[in-house]
């Protein structure tokens, strides 16, 4: 079984507790393990331990960094500086060389603070009260001194951050969150949540707060372990005093099964939310049916069970037209999620229908302009993509770059993100001046926003040196764009993924630009790193070597040397991709050629 990979999520409770939540809950749904420490030892001396023990087996590490301090370890030894646990955590992860990524709250416009029950008890008030001036003073310094040479982003509020999450990039799969979360055909709101809880519990809206089940209201206020633990013990004293009341058992057992999907406990769920289907009463209570084997739906996909969710969404789909009507919020987002299994397994041409069906919807109840209609928009120019509709993906593109820089400003994330969408496509219709131009124009918004020493700043300029490089054969600008890239990432670390990504382009200019000598020792070395960070066997070390081995084979240089690598290139490739891949395939026949190079 494939291992998960596992994630460290370090942050204050006492500020950034719900963030923290939002965060693993995200992760959890792309199928990750998370990791955070919120207990720690009373002895002395054992905090370093305590925290490298839980870092050294994480693939990376995430900080929620804000403005509170937090707690440190009073006994520590005499002269040795102040840090409190989570600067710990964020300078033993440095130490253990782990890729780590930095989310601060804006300093103009702080994210609000909300209340996680698990994490502040109720008695410690203390712990929401303003720090002293001296503990600001220190994780001020600590803002100042972390942002130097780290990859950082700010963050307003929930949505904000959990868009940012979408934009990095793991070494072992670039934009792996973007596909989960960039996605607002199943967008789950407050809205939403509020509306079910209405229908089910027959309670209007002004009236939820105070009439709601204790465990539905500790669900709506984002108290998930609260309201999972509530909502069990009414579900099971319902089942033992009163056995006939099926809906309320049902809505208690479905309530527990949101309220642990929340959490990220995706199996304690499907057992709830199964329970739920058990106890309702499919004759009398189809709505709440049809919100059970949803939600269902949705777990799976959650567990990238994309065959078992588009099964059980079809279906749900089919029951919640016929219960509700094919623009009601349920039936829309049944639909969301069936778009989502199917673009999952690569059926983007049967999710299309589904996507402009909610575009439609979403544009008459809440216009053109709205966030969420915006972000269906998104969702349907990605999808069209995904089928090679690449003109019909570029005007989708272009309106919404100009939509969201008319909407939320030319500098907002969403924005950006559409530029980098737009250059992307351009770049894949061949259309390289136009691409030339957004990329130089998202480049110049990137320097203004993040500064021209910043990550995001310089994958901007990598993006743009390979362009000048395979496409536009302009190797001098190329280099120029290559070599600031690699400058600023280095900064993070020789072996960071987005260093490496922007070596191989630098190494790539080299040899194509005659540079054969400084190309090879380029290439060596990128070999190394990447076979250390991402395996032998990874395709982009497998990528180096077939381009050593290419240009070596080209050049006549070192023919010995060239044999090797294209060799150890194909075991690697035909051992771990398969015969069929277009690596393998690259490799073999570059293999045939350096046997005979009359062919």
């Amino acid at each position: 079984m494939k291992r998960k990979q596992k994630i460290f999520i370090s942050a204050v409770s006492s500020e950034l507790g719900y963030y923290r939540l939002a965060v693993d809950q995200a992760l959890r749904k792309c199928d990750y393990e998370t990791v955070h420490q919120e207990i720690f030892p009373q002895t002395s001396g054992k905090i370093r331990e305590l925290l490298r023990d839980s870092l050294s087996g994480c693939d990376a590490v995430i900080c929620l960094v804000g403005n509170r301090y937090g707690f440190e370890d009073a006994d520590r030894t005499e002269g040795e500086p102040r840090y409190s646990y989570t600067q710990l955590e964020y300078i033993i992860a440095r130490e253990l060389e782990i890729e780590t990524f930095l989310f601060l709250t804006d300093p103009e416009q702080p994210p609000p603070r909300y209340r996680v029950v698990s994490d502040i008890p109720a008695e410690r008030n203390d712990l929401v009260q303003e720090e002293p001036k001296e503990l600001q003073q220190l994780q001020q310094t600590f803002r100042d001194l972390a942002v130097r040479d780290r990859d950082w982003r700010t963050f307003r509020d929930e949505n904000h951050l959990l868009y940012q999450l979408t934009t990095l990039r793991f070494h072992w799969q670039k934009d792996m969150l973007a596909s989960a979360a960039d996605s607002q055909v199943n967008a789950f709101t407050t809205e939403d949540k509020r509306a079910s809880l209405a229908d089910v519990f027959a309670i209007s809206d002004e009236q939820l707060e105070g009439e709601l089940p204790d465990y539905a209201s500790s669900y709506l206020n984002n108290d998930a372990e609260t309201a999972e633990r509530l909502a069990l013990a009414n579900a099971h004293q319902s089942e033992q005093s009163n056995p006939s009341a099926k809906h309320e058992i049902a809505a208690a057992y479905w309530i527990a099964g949101l309220s642990a999907k929340l959490r990220g406990r995706d199996q304690d769920a499907l057992e709830h939310l199964s329970q739920s289907l058990e106890k309702v009463d499919p004759d009398q209570d189809a709505g709440l049916r049809v919100r059970i084997r949803s939600a269902i739906g949705y777990v799976l996909l959650s567990k990238g069970d994309f065959n078992l969710a588009r099964a059980e969404l079809h279906e749900v789909v089919a029951d919640a037209e016929a219960e509700f009507g094919s623009e009601h919020r349920v039936t829309l987002l049944a639909q969301g999620n069936l778009a989502v299994a199917l673009t999952s397994l690569g059926d983007a041409a049967s999710a299309e229908p589904l996507v402009r069906h909610i575009l439609s919807v979403r544009r008459r109840v809440l216009g053109s302009e709205h966030p969420r209609t915006l972000g269906v928009r998104n969702t349907l120019a990605n999808c069209l993509t995904l089928q090679g509709k690449l003109e019909q993906a570029e005007a989708e593109y272009f309106e919404l770059r100009d939509v969201y820089a008319s909407v939320l400003g030319g500098e907002h994330p969403q924005t950006l993100r559409q530029h980098f969408n737009l250059a992307n496509n351009l770049a894949e219709q061949a259309a390289y001046d136009e691409a030339e131009r957004e990329y130089r124009h998202l480049l110049r918004l990137c320097e203004k926003v993040h500064g021209s020493e910043h990550p995001e700043t310089a994958s901007v300029l990598n993006d743009l040196a390979w362009l000048y490089y395979h496409d536009l054969k302009d190797h001098a600008q190329a280099k120029g764009y290559a070599d600031r890239a690699v400058k600023i990432l280095s900064r993070r670390g020789r072996r960071h993924p987005e260093t490496l990504s922007a070596r191989h382009t630098l190494a790539s200019i080299r040899a194509t630009a005659g540079q054969w000598q400084q190309a090879q020792t380029d290439f060596h070395a990128l070999i190394r790193d990447q076979a250390k960070v991402f395996g032998d066997s990874h395709a982009q070390t497998l990528t180096s070597r077939y381009d050593l081995a290419k240009m070596l084979s080209d050049h006549k240089v070192e023919p010995d040397e060239a044999s090797r690598q294209i060799h150890e290139a194909l075991k690697q490739a035909t051992e771990n991709l398969g015969g069929e891949h277009t690596i393998t395939m690259k490799c073999r026949e570059l293999l045939t050629r350096i046997k005979d190079p009359t062919r």
